[in-house]
């Protein structure tokens, strides 16, 4: 493994080099900034590296695990079910939703640092300070033309 002062690690497999940074997830597929700069680095890596291949997953896809139990880069892709496939953007590894326990609700924070709940129709508009819970998840893989 090969570590960067900027937070960049490179760990070399067989067939791969597996490119890990410690920016969280969450941030990464939700911020456009961030987006830009971790794909220039992605990007200048890529070129670097002569690569043939990218693909941008979460650490808890189950290539990462794969490549580290010694898979090539195509098993390593295969080690996942249905849901952990190739998806046709980088906005798909995000997914949202409101859970159904809180379907009919909004949330709005108070003073003493809880929240409150009320019932509120769907069909409504949501007042302003008021927020729907919701909650995410990221599956699959996003094949990232580094060349372009």
């Amino acid at each position: 493994m090969l570590r960067f002062t900027s937070d960049f690690f490179l760990t070399f497999g067989a067939d791969t080099v597996l490119v890990y940074h410690t920016l969280r997830w969450r941030f990464f597929l939700t911020e456009p900034d961030w987006q830009t700069v971790m794909l220039d680095a992605v990007r200048a890596l890529g070129h670097i590296l002569d690569a043939t291949d990218c693909v941008i997953t979460s650490d808890f896809h189950p290539a990462y695990a794969a490549f580290f139990d010694g898979a090539s880069f195509a098993e390593a892709l295969a080690a996942g079910g249905p849901d952990d496939g190739e998806v046709p953007t980088l906005a798909d590894l995000y997914r949202e939703w409101v859970p159904e326990e809180y379907a009919d609700s909004i949330f709005k924070p108070t003073r003493d640092g809880d929240f409150r709940q009320i019932w509120w129709d769907r069909d409504w508009p949501i007042p302003v300070g008021w927020e729907l819970v919701t909650t995410w998840d990221s599956k699959g893989y996003w094949r990232f033309d580094w060349r372009a």
